[in-house]
């Protein structure tokens, strides 16, 4: 595993350490309200990530940034969802089972 992905897979890891933090206070507005700030955050920092792994220099767009596309866009789409995004741990799966 590279370094980039091992840094990765951590900031993943306290992204949903501290959605699941979150999902204590969701019963009242301010998690919920974090709880967004949070997956925008990781839509940001994790997207970014994902989408220059994907990219080649010789063709645009490759089979495997359409792949990640894909599975990205499932990933933040749990995340976003109230409740389900805070307790389920899908940044850290996305990172962990994106190749090297």
């Amino acid at each position: 595993m590279s370094f980039l992905k091992t840094t990765m897979l951590v900031w993943a890891i306290f992204l949903d350490f501290l959605g699941f933090v979150l999902f204590i206070f969701d019963f009242e507005i301010i998690g919920i309200l974090l709880s967004f700030f949070l997956d925008f955050l990781g839509i940001v920092t994790l997207g970014i990530w994902a989408w220059l792994k994907g990219r080649s220099i010789t063709e645009t767009p490759t089979r495997f940034l359409q792949k990640i596309s894909t599975k990205f866009g499932l990933t933040a789409v749990s995340e976003i969802l109230p409740f389900w995004g805070d307790i389920f741990p899908s940044w850290t799966i996305f990172v962990a089972t994106t190749k090297d």
